[in-house]
């Protein structure tokens, strides 16, 4: 029985091949690295098996596909988990160490995104008020890097609030932040009610200076 030896395009065809992979829509639909890599090598080794004379690839050729999708992955994850790690980094902190802006400021902040029709920035200008109020009236303490979750945990230990509300609130806050989904009115005016809210109730336990 003979093979057919597997073939190795040339310059011209492989970036032939290259720019035809890449002028396909899935790169206009926002479609995962991961994704991408696995329809360019599949479509890669159908070129292949396809290119010659109708025979099957020899053993050394199935272990040569191995080698690159297992080279391919290794990529993908060295490029996808260091870039998903640096987006929760950014995203992790409510008040970031450089942000000194007063409650008031911040408040601020946030009405004039929500005229802008900006809900994402308002709502999340909300929260960060929320808890920079809370800072300045000692209700917590001023920690920098702080969680939205931490910071609802800190404040319903120091006021007469349900956690359920602040909870709800610092979920909504991770969700925007993290980009999950976009802020609506709904979410920038129930995140205004709740920091006016928290700002007229009165601490039971103050941090110790």
């Amino acid at each position: 029985m003979r093979f057919s030896i597997p073939v190795t395009p040339d310059p011209d065809t492989a970036r032939q091949w290259a720019q035809d992979e890449l002028s396909k829509s899935i790169y206009q639909h926002g479609e995962s690295l991961a994704d991408r890599l696995g329809s360019w090598f599949s479509d890669l080794m159908n070129k292949l098996l396809n290119a010659g004379s109708g025979g099957s690839i020899p053993p050394v050729g199935y272990l040569l596909g191995a080698i690159v999708l297992i080279a391919l992955i290794v990529i993908a994850t060295r490029i996808a988990i260091p870039a998903a790690q640096q987006r929760r980094r950014r995203g992790t902190a409510v008040l970031l160490a450089d942000d000194a802006r007063t409650a008031q400021q911040i408040r601020d902040a946030a009405q004039a995104a929500s005229r802008a029709g900006d809900h994402t920035a308002a709502t999340l200008e909300y929260f960060r008020a929320l808890v920079r109020g809370c800072e300045e009236r000692v209700v917590i303490d001023d920690r920098a890097g702080r969680t939205a979750r931490e910071a609802a945990i800190d404040i319903a230990a120091s006021i007469n609030l349900h956690f359920a509300q602040l909870r709800a609130a610092a979920q909504t806050f991770d969700a925007l932040r993290y980009g999950h989904r976009v802020g609506t009115a709904e979410d920038s005016s129930r995140m205004k009610d709740l920091e006016a809210v928290v700002r007229g109730t009165r601490a039971v336990h103050l941090v110790a200076s």
